[in-house]
């Protein structure tokens, strides 16, 4: 899961009433961390966004090198060249107006003067602060007046405001949500071994941005050379560790951008009402949408007409039929979040989230609830002082005005390698990429998207998408390669109320408790399609292992599948090792790719489930090198490919030669900073047994090693038998 971190910042908010207020410029000068702005491509853009918004209160940072608009979040100011730090100051009478403090980021007082309301209720505080923090502490929602003359505090019980009271303000409290996703931009600041992005024409910065959203992962975010020529400006950055250098600028997306959002499109679907824009592919209308604040962080999605390469950012969540269209949303998790109306769940944790969003992303990346493993009920009641509650299980129950979210898996996300494609594409016969996508991720035929699809952006052939069916990767020329990339962590994903038919009673003793179901679905190949559990049930009968993947309503039932990740679908961290008979030869990876295999394999073959492990700042004497490997998931392809894998192979990233992957040809470790030694585990199948021939050899025999201390007995060579089992699939 993502990890998301809460920035608390000290804010000033400041009321003005019949004011005068104006920009104050400081030349040279910017704050550290400033949330980029995208749209505000100008200066009196910049200037007017900031005044109209509640979260640029300590002013904003225009950079005159791009011509780029950066919030700030800070009112720490430093030097910075070609720089400026603009405040706004407003005065009434001559004298500037005091400011209440927020007491967090996004949350603060709102001051109406000589305004109050009817019916207020008369409390004890005889200070402004003490008036304010019993509010806060109260279930009260109106606001307060604050009567200046007599030092009294009345809590609100109405909406309806009057002005005209002398002596009295009137306060409301309000909360603005932080972006989800912005740029932090450090000026003359760059990052060791970036690697070139090739995002073809980035002239400008926007480019590498759009690029870096459609990266899976960018986490470190990307420098930026506007000195370099056009096409090496862009630079993907793999660390975080930086360095100082004039003109070049890093771009580093905040927590809410990282690995967070996958995009979902719905087809012949639009909104009404868009926004219009001048965007011409998918990828840079997803990053200005997800940057622009107009959209409140693309909180509606975008469509998108790929006939005419238009772009509109939608302004409502309601869709309507329109026929060639595409509405794009984006899910802020691997998982797309399904509701149950009038339910909720028995023991709910309470928590004191007070918006609908702040309550699905805390329970989704806190491992307190198991990343949101039951999901939470929401209390959309008026009278409810707790509206968000973390589940803490399946026992559900009719619940006026509440209701059950839960977290259901999505589809892939396609990060995109522009000017690529791959050898030996399967061409189709897709006019749109969003169709040429759909069909990929959800075709039989592609093993569920694994190799992802090349696009051809040029519209000068017939055929502009294919699947492609190998991880060989060459340049062309106006083809972009996008991968399907499912849910990164191996892991449980839960369908509430949904079961398989013909499921097999698993015998689990302690299925009380789901974990022990899942550990003994996870320690079998043929568990594939995961299992159902009834928690009605009598204990010893809660668990069924399925042998379909088709699901049906089923209340009260849940079906718990591995994610892809766990299947190796998009690398090799799974697999099966599986030496012919015959020939000797290990199977290659595409042999070995989908579960439907794996079954076949555990069915007809002596077969085990194999991972890869790793040592850090290790490698091995004698490596054959692999010039023509390029990356990790070909060296390990050509590890398991070859009969030179038994032990393992060498990863040294940073090679001065530029030679990667190096293949293990003994067992000699030695240290090597900055290198990976990954070899091969593979415990023995599930149910495996020794069959024992009697009065029975065969020809040709390797001794097996064993040497004092250990004593020669059966046990212990069939130990070394089952530790080498690379060389002793024979028995």
């Amino acid at each position: 899961m993502v990890s998301v971190k809460f920035l608390f910042l000290v804010i000033f908010w400041q009321h003005c009433s019949a004011q005068s207020c104006s920009w104050m410029e400081s030349p040279n000068t910017n704050t550290p961390g400033g949330s980029f702005m995208q749209t505000y491509n100008t200066l009196n853009a910049c200037k007017a966004g900031c005044s109209s918004t509640n979260v640029c209160q300590n002013g904003f940072d225009w950079d005159w090198n791009v011509n780029g608009c950066f919030f700030s979040t800070s009112m720490t100011k430093r030097p910075a060249n070609n720089v400026s730090h603009f405040d706004l100051t407003c005065t009434s009478s001559g004298t500037p107006t005091p400011a209440a403090p927020w007491s967090t980021y996004g949350c603060g007082w709102t001051q109406y003067s000589n305004t109050n309301t009817l019916g207020g209720i008369l409390k004890n505080p005889t200070n402004l602060s003490d008036c304010q923090a019993s509010y806060l502490a109260s279930n009260y929602t109106y606001g307060l007046d604050w009567d200046i003359t007599n030092s009294r505090c009345y809590f609100s019980t109405t909406s309806m405001k009057q002005t005209g009271s002398t002596g009295v303000d009137h306060y409301e409290n309000s909360c603005v949500d932080p972006p989800n996703c912005y740029w932090i931009v450090s000026n003359d600041t760059f990052t060791q071994n970036g690697r070139p992005m090739n995002v073809g024409n980035d002239s400008t910065y926007q480019a590498c941005q759009a690029a870096c959203n459609s990266f899976n992962p960018c986490p470190y975010g990307f420098d930026y050379n506007p000195s370099n020529p056009v096409g090496q400006r862009c630079f993907n950055s793999t660390g975080t560790y930086r360095n100082t250098m004039a003109g070049i600028f890093h771009f580093q997306p905040s927590d809410g951008c990282v690995n967070t959002c996958n995009w979902r499109s719905t087809k012949d679907k639009n909104t009404r009402g868009g926004i219009e824009q001048s965007f011409n592919t998918i990828e840079t209308c997803q990053s200005a949408c997800l940057n622009s604040q107009a959209t409140n962080y693309c909180e509606n999605g975008f469509d998108w007409n790929s006939n005419l390469l238009k772009c509109w950012f939608s302004t409502s969540s309601t869709t309507y039929d329109a026929v060639g269209i595409y509405h794009y949303d984006c899910t802020k998790s691997s998982c797309i979040w399904s509701s149950s109306a009038g339910t909720k769940t028995l023991g709910g944790s309470p928590q004191s989230y007070t918006t609908l969003e702040a309550c699905k992303s805390n329970c989704l990346n806190s491992p307190d609830t198991n990343y949101c493993f039951y999901g939470f009920d929401w209390d959309s009641s008026d009278t409810a002082t707790t509206r968000c509650f973390f589940s803490t299980g399946t026992n559900y129950q009719s619940a006026n005005r509440v209701d059950h979210y839960y977290c259901e898996p999505d589809k892939c996300t396609w990060p995109v390698m522009y000017n690529t494609k791959t050898l030996n594409g399967n061409p189709q016969a897709y006019t749109s990429l969003a169709d040429c996508r759909i069909a990929c991720e959800t075709s039989t035929s592609t093993n569920n998207c694994q190799y992802g699809i090349d696009w051809d952006e040029s519209g000068l052939t017939a055929t502009r998408c294919w699947f492609s069916t190998s991880v060989q990767k060459s340049t062309a020329s106006q083809v972009n390669h996008y991968d399907c990339n499912r849910p990164s962590a191996c892991g449980w994903m839960r369908y509430q109320n949904r079961n398989t038919l013909g499921g097999r009673p698993m015998n689990v003793t302690n299925d009380d408790d789901v974990t022990q179901c899942q550990q003994f679905c996870k320690n079998y190949v043929t568990c594939s399609f995961g299992f159902d559990y009834n928690p009605d049930n009598p204990t010893g009968q809660k668990c069924f292992m399925s042998v379909d993947s088709t699901l049906y309503n089923a209340t009260g039932i849940s079906h718990y599948q591995l994610s892809s990740a766990c299947y190796g679908l998009k690398k090799p961290d799974y697999f099966m090792i599986a030496q012919s008979p015959t020939t000797a030869q290990y199977p290659t990876v595409t042999q070995l790719s989908s579960v439907a295999q794996f079954q076949t394999a555990a069915q007809n073959l002596a077969v085990g489930l194999c991972t890869w492990y790793t040592k850090e700042n290790t490698n091995t004497q004698g490596g054959l090198e692999q010039p023509l490997v390029f990356t990790l998931d070909q060296c390990q392809a050509t590890c398991i490919s070859s009969n030179n894998c038994l032990y393992g192979f060498d990863w040294d990233e940073k090679n001065s030669r530029g030679i990667k992957c190096w293949l293990s040809t003994m067992n000699v470790q030695r240290e090597a900073a900055g290198v990976l030694h990954y070899f091969i585990s593979c415990p023995l199948p599930v149910d495996c047994v020794w069959n024992k021939y009697p009065s029975t050899q065969t020809k040709g025999g390797i001794p097996i090693p064993i040497r004092p201390p250990t004593n020669d007995t059966l046990d212990n060579c069939k130990d070394y038998c089952y530790n080498n089992r690379l060389l002793c699939t024979m028995g």
